[in-house]
């Protein structure tokens, strides 16, 4: 067995009395850390007290003692008591099944030693124990401390809640509740990595709700649709905002093509919206002034002078468009 430089938290608790409060919450983080990850690997320790707990030269906690420890699930064994008198839970005088509960029972008497300084009872035999057990009352170190932080003893009546099923559901919801930082950070002082299960149980409680996630989707594909859908309103064409699209210019040249004398079949065809040379004549400045601007703006809508030029072109094989297109316009201007 590793060799441990240190003393038990039972000697420490004779020797100083109760803990800082501060001090004792970095224990007992430790000891549900250490505990959590026990259960995470199916392991129920089933006498945990402070005797078992190794506190070593360096202030880190250790476990001790899984002599009695049984895998979950299992029924353990019916009829036989295992365990400390004094730290033993109600469902394990019983007789009845013993799970990761049993040992949250037995943290929440370690907390209540840590911060009061004693145990809660002086219990020396199972009998007495039973005695004890059997009713409902809960235990609270405020009347022992009332300085204690409220939410460590909220903990504490948690932990040792009489029906096991009253009680947390495991250690990760007993980490979180107590006072202080996330609590994984103790698995990461002791230089463990916590495994990805452990990382998503441990959250603290800070992360981003999902209705809140749908709700940023919506609004963000909201935005998008709004962003298309003015798009025709914020480009050039959009602000001339012309009689015909260019689809029917194009309709509209080739039946003058037609007027011309040139007959269809041909191989290929152009058309371009040109909006690029008139359109710094109208672009604003900022020593013209603001109603300069608007009123600039406001004759792109007249067309005067034009700012969209449709080509359309019709040729055969590899001919230049723009050539062919300066023909028929010279020829239509003939004609007209």
């Amino acid at each position: 067995m590793e060799y441990i430089t240190g003393e038990d938290l039972s000697v420490l608790l004779r020797r100083i009395g109760r803990l800082p409060q501060e001090k004792g919450l970095e224990i007992a983080k430790q000891i549900g850390a250490g505990l959590h990850a026990a259960h995470h690997h199916g392991i129920v320790h089933r006498d945990l007290k402070p005797a078992n707990i190794m506190l070593d030269k360096d202030g880190q906690v250790r476990i001790m003692d899984f002599g009695l420890a049984i895998p979950q699930p299992s029924e353990g064994q019916q009829g036989v008591l295992a365990g400390t008198p004094a730290y033993i839970a109600p469902e394990q005088l019983r007789g009845e099944r013993e799970t990761i509960s049993t040992d949250i029972y037995e943290y929440g008497l370690i907390l209540y030693e840590l911060f009061v300084g004693q145990p809660k009872e002086q219990i020396s035999s199972f009998k007495h124990a039973l005695e004890l057990r059997s009713s409902d009352h809960q235990v609270s170190a405020l009347s022992s401390v009332p300085e204690l932080d409220p939410a460590i003893d909220d903990v504490i009546k948690l932990c040792t809640m009489p029906k096991s099923q009253n009680r947390s559901g495991g250690l990760v919801e007993v980490l979180r509740a107590l006072p202080g930082d996330s609590p994984i950070d103790p698995l990461m002082t002791m230089g463990q990595l916590s495994s990805p299960e452990q990382v998503a149980q441990c959250d603290n409680g800070e992360a981003i709700h999902k209705n809140w996630i749908y709700v940023s989707l919506t609004l963000f594909v909201a935005t998008l649709m709004g962003i298309f859908s003015l798009a025709s309103r914020t480009t050039v064409l959009g602000v001339v905002n012309p009689i015909y699209p260019p689809q029917v210019t194009k309709t509209k040249a080739r039946e003058f093509l037609q007027v011309a004398g040139y007959t269809r079949g041909v191989t290929s065809s152009c058309g371009v919206a040109d909006a690029t040379a008139p359109w710094p004549a109208h672009q604003p400045t900022a020593e013209k002034g603001t109603a300069w601007k608007v009123g600039q703006r406001d004759k792109l809508k007249t067309g005067q002078p034009a700012l969209v030029f449709n080509w359309y072109n019709e040729f055969q094989g590899r001919r230049d468009p723009n050539r062919c297109f300066f023909c028929v316009f010279a020829r239509r201007c003939v004609l007209g």
